[in-house]
């Protein structure tokens, strides 16, 4: 089987909102979860992290890591699903 890493913004344990996407991909996956954190001053996952489960997709969903983490992941197959409110910057 294999395998998928799926880093994800860590505000959706509480909203929930990626597991509609986690359960269609554990079906044809190993998938292994990483929380994101940087979005509140905390800690980013690293490619190291990443990489030491060996994955063949890495898919991040609305958080992305630094280009310079990105560019050192093994795996060629990486996927970003921005959200709107992830990725638009508002005028007012």
């Amino acid at each position: 089987m294999k395998k998928i890493a799926f880093i994800d913004h860590s505000f959706h344990k509480k909203t929930k909102s990626s597991n509609f996407l986690k359960n269609i991909l554990e079906e044809e996956f190993e998938t292994k979860y990483f929380w994101d954190e940087s979005w509140q001053g905390g800690r980013s996952i690293t490619a190291k992290e990443i990489n030491d489960f060996e994955p063949d997709i890495v898919f991040y969903f609305q958080t992305i890591g630094k280009i310079s983490e990105i560019k050192k992941i093994k795996s060629k197959n990486i996927i970003w699903a921005p959200m709107e409110d992830g990725y638009f910057k508002k005028k007012h």
